[in-house]
Order: C-alpha cells, then sequence, then structure tokens
C-alpha cells in the first residue's frame, strides 16, 4: 500500500489569505509593497517583515518511507511591513531589499541541507529539526 503524507510548516499563516510576495530574482520591493501601518515609537524608518516557508510530503510503501519532495519559499509579509513615508529614501528601500535578499540566502542554505539528506524512515523529524534551525538562525 502506497500512502502519502503532506505537512507544511510556516511562519505565517497562508490559510488567512495574508498578502506575501515570493522572492524573485527579477523583483525588487518598491515603497507600495509595505502596506502595515507604521510603529511611531520605532527608532526605524521602515521594517521589513519576512520569512521561510516550507512544505514536504512523504511517500511511504509498506510503512516505510521511500521518497520526499519539499517546498522553500523566502516571502515578504506585505501587511506587516510597513514604513514612515516622511522618511522614506530610495536608499532605506535598498536596506529593506537587502533584508528580504538575506532571507532567500537563508532560504537557499536551507534547499542545500536537504538535499544533501537521504530517504530514510526518520525524515520527516529531520526536516522539522533543519527547518527550525534556519528559521532561528535566520532570526
Amino acid at each position: 500500500m502506497i500512502k502519502i503524507l503532506a505537512f507544511l510548516f510556516c511562519t505565517i499563516s497562508f490559510q488567512t489569505g495574508e498578502a506575501v510576495i515570493s522572492w524573485e530574482d527579477d523583483y525588487k520591493l518598491s515603497w507600495s509593497d509595505f502596506k502595515g501601518k507604521p510603529k511611531q515609537n520605532s527608532g526605524a524608518v521602515a521594517e521589513t517583515a519576512s520569512g521561510i516557508s516550507f512544505g514536504f510530503s512523504v511517500k511511504e510503501l509498506n510503512s516505510n518511507i521511500v521518497s520526499y519532495t519539499t517546498e522553500v519559499h523566502a516571502y515578504f509579509s506585505v501587511e506587516k511591513s510597513w514604513f514612515h513615508k516622511d522618511k522614506a529614501s530610495d536608499y532605506i528601500l535598498e536596506h529593506e531589499q537587502l533584508h528580504f535578499d538575506i532571507t532567500e540566502l537563508f532560504a537557499r542554505k536551507f534547499r542545500k541541507e536537504i538535499a544533501q539528506q537521504k530517504v530514510s524512515n526518520d525524515i520527516k523529524a529531520k526536516l522539522k529539526v533543519i527547518y527550525k534551525k534556519h528559521v532561528t538562525d535566520l532570526g
């Protein structure tokens, strides 16, 4: 009997329809992507809310995991990212883009580590540990 199990881990809720932008090499953030309410007591001019979403599925045959697939995406949260319009500049926007680019860097490191994993019956636990490590490192 073949059984397929799927799991999704992420730091945002896709079920609630939260607006996110997936990182793409040819897309650069613009101030119109920042729709969150600015924090008034913050010393920051802007804040980029980004993270890594992760999903995987495993295929089982006779109670043994025989294969697995994964999906890893760096995302930008439109509603949680904000800026002060009166202090915004191209320099600050480039800085915020860099935060998003760093999130993609961590997603790539995560994908690389996943690719090095061998199929085994404990792959689900290994993937969860690797995910937690990379999200923690991203901070």
